[in-house]
């Protein structure tokens, strides 16, 4: 009987080990899980793969309203498949920017003198390696509702993503080349200053209570330029490297499962509400531009 009751004893103390133990690796688990998850999304073949989601999706569910006003928003789009394409090699980037221009005949907007309607050639010279890039200046001097300077996140987002793309075209030796570069750098250490704890900038820069909710459009634009400048040796790594890891973390984090990239601000010219249901052409054109330029950070 006493044998009886010590292998009893003996028996229940392992039992109740090994709950314990098992209760100690499911709490830690998720833990593990989460830093394996946030490690990953810097990884070459995350960032790859969550980019052709987004594509996938944008390609499935066009905006129909790209027409005459909003020709640009589309042709944002395709910069960012051409970026992709020289990041990853994936044929059917090339493919679908070659599809989209030759069914349109090669042809830009109706309107000689008006940008967004040259917009569209950006592709069609990056096919035949070369560069087109519109600028941004509107709001220059205007204050907003609340008394500040208008800056808008988008618009400044343009002015950076088109700097350093004519630092990938223009010539070592080109005079106006450190004009590029510097107004690179300020821009940068800038908007740096003014990222959201989230890693996303707001629609208003000076101004984040204006629109108090994170734009997707705007902070691609700011991760590809500065992602870039840190790859092409313009910006200080150990400055800016948090910078856009940050930004990247933030921007993976509104992709929806389907592939959906939400927050972007529906077109306009300057600060305007949205919200995570908001989508356009343009916003996943930027998440691809930086999602190739992450891709290639070492």
């Amino acid at each position: 009987m006493d044998q009886l009751m010590f292998l009893l004893k003996v028996s229940y103390l392992r039992a109740a080990l090994v709950a314990a133990l098992t209760l100690i690796s499911l709490t830690l688990m998720p833990a593990q899980t989460h830093a394996q998850r946030k490690e990953d999304v810097y990884s070459r073949q995350y960032i790859a793969a969550i980019m052709n989601r987004v594509y996938k999706w944008q390609i499935s569910n066009p905006v129909e309203a790209n027409q005459r006003n909003s020709l640009w928003a589309r042709a944002a789009f395709y910069t960012g498949i051409m970026a992709a394409y020289s990041t990853t090699h994936r044929k059917e980037y090339l493919q679908q920017a070659l599809s989209w221009s030759e069914g349109r005949e090669w042809k830009l907007g109706d309107r000689p003198r008006h940008a967004d309607d040259h917009s569209p050639g950006q592709t069609y010279l990056e096919l035949y390696l070369l560069k087109k890039e519109p600028g941004d200046k509107n709001y220059i001097g205007k204050l907003n509702p609340n008394g500040k300077k208008t800056f808008w996140a988008r618009g400044n987002g343009w002015v950076m993503a088109g700097t350093v793309r004519v630092l990938q075209y223009l010539p070592k030796n080109n005079q106006y080349r450190s004009r590029y570069v510097t107004l690179l750098r300020t821009m940068a250490a800038s908007v740096s200053r003014l990222q959201g704890e989230d890693g996303l900038w707001r629609p208003s820069l000076l101004d984040p209570q204006e629109v108090p909710v994170p734009e997707t459009s705007g902070s691609g634009f700011f991760c590809y330029a500065i992602a870039r400048g840190i790859n092409q040796g313009y910006l200080d790594r150990k400055t800016y490297l948090p910078v856009v890891k940050k930004a990247w973390h933030g921007l993976v984090g509104v992709v929806r499962p389907d592939g959906k990239l939400g927050y972007v601000q529906p077109i306009g010219a300057s600060p305007a509400k949205l919200t995570s249901e908001d989508n356009q052409e343009y916003g996943s054109g930027a998440f691809l531009l930086a999602g190739s330029e992450m891709y290639r950070l070492k």
